[in-house]
């Protein structure tokens, strides 16, 4: 000990440091009772730490208890080292959502690391061609009509996970991969699912339409993710088998029959 309550920077006394620590996380999780996390952090005044000892000891509450903090140096006068300020308990990172994520992951991967893409154009004014429905609008187009009435009226596709408030599940989560999921069906089934369905119901109408957006932001958007899922992945909605085909006219092509082609064409790659 260089002062009472303190370790000296020595490997002798980094080994003790770590048995004491070690044992007291494995106790605190035997126990299984809730956890009290001090306001003023640990070894934030006459008990300051070596750097590396405040390191370990950050990272061990981090991945055991679920407990993160600032390593910083104690200002406490007559007492040099570090301490671990601002305390808070984290969420545990979940397995399960990354597993279910697993295809959208895949899918995100493969996008490449820009956001034009196959039929995505980054334009100046995002709201120019809203009205004309022969190009998709990347974007929320009307917060106050919501995003299905927006759909409707201007061919507008935003993505209903705001990537300003969202929160990662996992470790690499972004909002473009939760929109891949949300389309999918493999995550936020209680969010906006009228307008979910919707999409799917008009996939074979999107296919082949240039995809506005607004910005390249040199990594896959819910843009680029759209130019994907609309003409390359294999739709899991069937469209009804035509049947107003005239008979002795086999060469006609009705609505349903230009889906079914157009399915033909886009199979999952």
């Amino acid at each position: 000990m260089t002062k009472p309550g303190q370790f000296k920077d020595t490997n002798s006394d980094f080994e003790l440091f770590k048995k004491y620590n070690s044992e007291a996380i494995q106790e605190a999780l035997n126990s299984n009772l809730p956890l009290i996390i001090g306001s003023r952090g640990i070894a934030t005044g006459r008990s300051a730490l070596p750097e590396r000892f405040a390191e370990w000891l950050n990272n061990e509450l981090n991945n055991k208890l679920n407990i993160s903090g600032t390593v910083k140096k104690n200002t406490t006068k007559g007492y040099e080292g570090y301490g671990i300020f601002d305390l808070k308990t984290t969420k545990k990172e979940s397995s399960d959502a990354k597993v279910k994520s697993k295809e959208s992951i895949e899918i995100y991967n493969s996008l490449g690391n820009k956001t034009e893409s196959g039929n995505v154009k980054i334009v100046n004014n995002i709201f120019k061609n809203k009205n004309d429905k022969s190009i998709i609008t990347a974007y929320r187009v009307n917060k106050k009509l919501g995003l299905l009435e927006s759909f409707r009226k201007f061919n507008a596709i935003g993505n209903p996970i705001d990537w300003q408030d969202f929160k990662p599940r996992f470790k690499g989560d972004n909002a473009t991969i939760a929109f891949i999921d949300w389309y999918l069906g493999n995550d936020f089934t209680n969010l906006e699912q009228n307008y979910r369905n919707e999409l799917l119901s008009q996939q074979f109408a999107l296919m082949d339409l240039p995809i506005e957006y607004y910005d390249e932001i040199h990594m896959p958007s819910h843009a680029t993710a759209l130019d994907y899922l609309i003409n390359k992945y294999e739709v899991k909605v069937e469209p009804k088998e035509p049947t107003n085909i005239p008979k002795g006219k086999p060469d006609v092509t009705t609505p349903d029959l230009a889906a079914a082609q157009k399915r033909n064409k886009y199979s999952k790659v």
